[in-house]
């Protein structure tokens, strides 16, 4: 699809077809599509060497990119632009590039920086969280932050030092790690950060749930051979489970196939007024019931009338 849409940006272009071209480009490097991380490589170094400026509309995608694969001179130039951008919106776009880095010593180099005075207060408090996003550096972002909690928690205003340690943790997936996560942020901020440890443990544990439901169908265990007890079990169900399946599509078919109702029919309603009652131009001359049980319309069909309007 984004050789459909092409890298180059027309004047043409609806903003549905830009923001596609962009979440393809961020998509498909973050995957590894060794073509799209090489494109995005080349438009970083041609305007690097002052050629021409990636588009806006792209440029998001074609950054993360080019963090991830990043070396060390790629990373000292994202950092400089990051620490020396004019624009806020620039620090930040170069910050999530940053934080989408693969290598692990370079993410460590990133987090060391918030120690420092290059990253800006705004980012120092946030930075970590975007780190953690790479499920590869939780772990270490994890222990970084838990070991200069208090280096950071100077540098972040009072409202944001509960965020800290759960955003550093927003990328675990097993239950043993959210308890750690409330028993943490309890001894570290006592009952100011429960509620966001809380919140982010939650999160934790849902995943870890689901992803103990769908471990069967991850492609090792369904290329794992499969125990002789269970596939005799399966047999036995397959003449019971064809025959369901197939009683369904027959009556999805026959749905499908049903006459659909005219106008006409449409028209013609049940009318359960008490007699005398106008309706428009038709009049109900159905005798009333006022004892007895309601009637069965299996037994005794109701009169219909068709309405005239």
């Amino acid at each position: 699809m984004l050789g459909q849409l092409d890298w180059s940006v027309s004047r043409s272009d609806t903003a549905v077809a830009l923001n596609l071209r962009n979440d393809l480009i961020e998509a498909l490097g973050r995957f590894g599509d060794a073509t799209t991380l090489r494109k995005s490589m080349e438009f970083f170094r041609a305007e690097r060497s002052g050629g021409a400026a990636i588009d806006p509309s792209i440029r998001a995608g074609v950054m993360a990119n080019v963090g991830r694969r990043a070396d060390a001179a790629v990373f000292a130039e994202l950092v400089k632009r990051m620490t020396t951008a004019s624009r806020v919106e620039d620090g930040w776009l170069y910050a999530s590039a940053l934080a989408h880095v693969e290598d692990a010593a370079l993410a460590q180099q990133l987090l060391a920086l918030t120690l420092g005075d290059t990253v800006p207060t705004q980012m120092v408090s946030w930075l970590p969280g975007m780190v953690a996003g790479n499920y590869t550096h939780g772990a270490m972002t994890y222990a970084f932050v838990l070991d200069h909690f208090d280096a950071l928690a100077r540098k972040t205003p009072e409202q944001g030092r509960p965020h800290l340690l759960p955003g550093a943790a927003s990328g675990f997936n097993e239950s043993t790690r959210a308890a750690a996560l409330i028993a943490d942020q309890q001894r570290l901020l006592g009952d100011a950060g429960e509620k966001t440890a809380k919140e982010t443990a939650a999160a934790i544990e849902l995943r870890s749930r689901i992803g103990r439901a769908t471990a069967h169908h991850s492609p090792q265990a369904l290329l794992a051979p499969r125990p002789a007890s269970a596939s005799a079990s399966e047999e036995s169900l397959a003449p019971t489970t064809g025959m369901c399946r197939k009683a369904q599509g027959w009556q999805r078919s026959a749905a499908r196939s049903r006459p659909r109702p005219t106008t006409a029919q449409l028209l013609t309603v049940r009318l359960p007024h008490p007699p005398g009652h106008r309706f428009g131009r038709a009049r109900c001359s159905r005798p009333a019931r006022t004892t007895g049980p309601i009637p069965n319309p299996a037994e005794s069909a109701s009169p219909r009338r068709r309405l005239r309007y």
